[in-house]
C-alpha cells in the first residue's frame, strides 16, 4: 500500500488514514484501503469492523453482517465488534439475534458508551417511558404435581458465601434432587471441595466491571448457552432457599407452543403487597427508574427474582434482555437493582412467552405472608391447607423456620 504512489505505508499507518477518510465521510477511500489491507491480511480485525462499519451506514446491511460475522468469528472476546454485528442484525430486522450479540458485548465491556448506545437502540429502552408498551395485567397460574422431566438444571451464583451458609442450600437439594446443579463460586478451597463432595459442578465467578448484582445474570446466560435446548432449569438465590422436594415436580399451562411448558415462569409474591405498597420495591423502582415508572406499576403484583425457572431460549432472552436494560440504567450497581429490572420486564411483557406461579406453590415466598398462611408445622414448612411447598424462599426472615432449617441442614 502506498500514500499517493509514492510512499509504503505499513498496515497500521494506513488503517489510521482509512479512519480518518471514513470519519471524514470519504467512504471510497475508505473502503479501498480497507480492502487493500484485507488483500494483505484477510483477518486483519480492524479493518474487518471498520469496512463492516462503513456498509452499515451506506445500508449494504448483507455485506455488513457477512463481514462482521467474520471478524466476531476471529475474535470472539473483542465486545465492539459484536456490538456492530448486533448493530447490523438489528437494522435486518432480526431483533432475537441482535439483543444476543449485544448483550454478550456488554458483558465483555459494560462500561463503553459506544456499547451502552448500541444496547440502548437495541432495546428500544431508554429512560424515557413513551419507548415502553404499556404494562400488562399479569394472571397468575396455578401449578399442578407432575413429574419431574428428565432433562433439568439448577443454577446459582455462590459467591461471598462461605460453606457453612451454602450447607441449608446444598443438603436440602440433594434431599429431593439429582440432577445436574451449577454453582458459580469464588476459589475458595473448603466451599469447592463441598460442592464437589455433593456432585455438584463449579465455575469460577468472572472478573467483570459490571457489580455481582448484575454480574450473576451475565454468568447465567453465558453457562446457559452451553446447555442443550430442552432442559428445564431453575435460576435460584442459594443463601435463603431451601427444598422440601424435587423443585422440578409441578406443571403449568403455558401461552405459547401447544403442550409444551412456557419459556420463562416467575414467581409471584404474596397477593397482600405490591409494588408501590411495599418499602423496598417500592424505592428500588423508584431510584432505578424513577417517580413515574412507580406511578406506573405501583399497583402491580410482586415478582421475586430470587427463584425463575424456563426453557434454554426462554431464559436466555430474559437474560438478554436483562443485562441490556442493566447496561441503559444511570445508577448500576446498586442493591435492589436486579428485582427492580426484574419487575420491568415482567410487567411491560418483554419477555416471550411467560407465566407468573401465584405465590406457595411450588414456590413460597414468604416476605409478606402470614404466619397462618406458611409455618413450621409437624417438622416441615407447610401451607395453611397442609400442602409442602417444594422450594420455600426467604425463610430466614423468620425465626422459627431459619431455626428448623439450621437443625435439619446446617450442622457438621
Amino acid at each position: 500500500m502506498t500514500d499517493d504512489g509514492s510512499k509504503t505505508l505499513t498496515i497500521e499507518q494506513a488503517l489510521r488514514i482509512a479512519l480518518a477518510a471514513q470519519r471524514e465521510g470519504r467512504v471510497e477511500q475508505a473502503a479501498s484501503i480497507h480492502a487493500q489491507i484485507l488483500a494483505r491480511d484477510p483477518e486483519n480485525g480492524d479493518a474487518l469492523h471498520l469496512l463492516g462499519t462503513l456498509e452499515i451506514d451506506l445500508g449494504n446491511l448483507a455485506e455488513a453482517e457477512r463481514l462482521l460475522r467474520r471478524v466476531v468469528a476471529c475474535y470472539p472476546s473483542v465486545s465492539a465488534f459484536r456490538a456492530s454485528l448486533a448493530k447490523a442484525l438489528h437494522r435486518l430486522g432480526r431483533a432475537d439475534e441482535a439483543i444476543g450479540h449485544a448483550a454478550q458485548a456488554l458483558a465483555g465491556d459494560p462500561g463503553n458508551p459506544g456499547i451502552r448506545e448500541v444496547a440502548n437502540q437495541i432495546l428500544r429502552v431508554e429512560p424515557s417511558l413513551e419507548l415502553l408498551r404499556l404494562p400488562s395485567s399479569i394472571q397468575p397460574v396455578e401449578a399442578r404435581p407432575a413429574p419431574a422431566p428428565d432433562d433439568s438444571l439448577v443454577l446459582g451464583l455462590a459467591t461471598g458465601y462461605r460453606t457453612a451458609a451454602l450447607k441449608p442450600f446444598v443438603r436440602s437439594l440433594r434431599e429431593h434432587y439429582q440432577g445436574p446443579v451449577h454453582l458459580i463460586v469464588d476459589n475458595d478451597a473448603e466451599t469447592l471441595a463441598f460442592l464437589a463432595g455433593h456432585d455438584i459442578s463449579t465455575g469460577l465467578a468472572k472478573d467483570r466491571a459490571a457489580h455481582p448484582v448484575i454480574n450473576r445474570f451475565a454468568e447465567y446466560r453465558d453457562f446457559i448457552e452451553t446447555i442443550d435446548e430442552g432442559t428445564r432449569i431453575l435460576l435460584t438465590d442459594v443463601s435463603d432457599v431451601v427444598f422440601q422436594g424435587n423443585p422440578f415436580a409441578f406443571s403449568v399451562r403455558g401461552n405459547g407452543r401447544a403442550g409444551a411448558e412456557p419459556g420463562f415462569i416467575a414467581v409471584l409474591e404474596d397477593v397482600s403487597q405490591s409494588l408501590g405498597s411495599c418499602p423496598w420495591n417500592s424505592d428500588w423502582l423508584r431510584v432505578h427508574f424513577g417517580t413515574r415508572m412507580l406511578q406506573r406499576l405501583g399497583d402491580r403484583r410482586i415478582s421475586c427474582i430470587g427463584t425463575i425457572f424456563g426453557d434454554r431460549d426462554g431464559l436466555l432472552d430474559y437474560l438478554n434482555r436483562f443485562c441490556l436494560l442493566a447496561a441503559s440504567l444511570p445508577v448500576p450497581g446498586v442493591y435492589g437493582l436486579d428485582t427492580a429490572i426484574h419487575n420491568v420486564l415482567l410487567h411491560h411483557e418483554m419477555t416471550r412467552e411467560s407465566v407468573a406461579l401465584e405465590n406457595g406453590w411450588p414456590v413460597a415466598t414468604v416476605q409478606h405472608m402470614t404466619e397462618s398462611a406458611i409455618a413450621v408445622r409437624g417438622e416441615k414448612i407447610r401451607l395453611e391447607d397442609e400442602r409442602l411447598p417444594l422450594v420455600v424462599h426467604q425463610y430466614n426472615r423468620r425465626a422459627a423456620m431459619l431455626a428448623h432449617v439450621e437443625r435439619r441442614h446446617a450442622g457438621g
